[in-house]
């Protein structure tokens, strides 16, 4: 299976509430400390340093992906937190989404590129899995559709933002929740039009790549 040139909140959504489906999300970007150990240097790298380290991890993921035939979704991910003086800031890290993945495979994937966790989606829900294959934290339980959510307030949690897709979805955060309403129903680009037009989904310029 070839990665996705494109992709589409639709197909997303569709990979997430497909009950014969896996899917797994998964980043190789890794904090200044761990990097400094990784690559036995003397001190801690720079953000410049520590971003040309990660996005060489990210490629070196995605290499093992597509090796195992895993058709891949690029994401740009990360979380909103305040600082010491209050100031919102954002956490970001590119990462995959990678349906139809072997469970065994994602938490070996976890440890070679030493991630506290990575998120999958299966029979039992969406949920974290840590390095030594222990479950974490449940997003959604079993038995509940998984929608997309695009309200500040789930946004801070944890989002994500499509890398590759058409313009107007390109880069519009979006976080995983659990579908209370059962309508397992994909938003519609109309909706999003005018979701974005009237500041309803908060847009999100994604980093420009080295």
């Amino acid at each position: 299976m070839k990665p996705i040139n494109k992709s589409s909140m639709s197909r997303v959504f569709q990979h997430l509430n497909n009950p014969d489906m896996n899917v797994v999300f998964i980043s190789a970007f890794t904090s200044p400390e761990i990097l400094m150990k990784l690559q036995d240097l003397q001190s801690v790298p720079s953000e410049q340093e520590t971003l040309g380290f990660n996005l060489k991890r990210h490629q070196d993921l995605k290499k093992d992906l597509v090796e195992k035939r895993v058709g891949i979704v690029e994401l740009d991910s990360g979380w909103i937190y305040e600082d010491d003086t209050g100031k919102e800031r954002t956490q970001e890290e590119q990462s995959f989404m990678a349906p139809n993945i072997e469970k065994g495979y994602a938490i070996s994937l976890c440890k070679k590129y030493h991630q506290q966790c990575i998120m999958m989606k299966d029979d039992s829900g969406l949920y974290l899995i840590n390095p030594d294959g222990t479950t974490g934290f449940q997003i959604v339980g079993k038995g509940h559709g998984v929608t997309l959510s695009f309200k500040p307030e789930d946004i801070k949690k944890g989002f994500s933002a499509l890398i590759r897709a058409n313009h107007n979805q390109r880069g519009v955060k979006f976080s995983f929740v659990q579908d209370r309403d059962q309508a397992k129903k994909p938003m519609s680009i109309p909706e999003m039009l005018i979701g974005l037009e009237f500041g309803r989904i908060p847009k999100y310029k994604t980093k420009k790549r080295q």
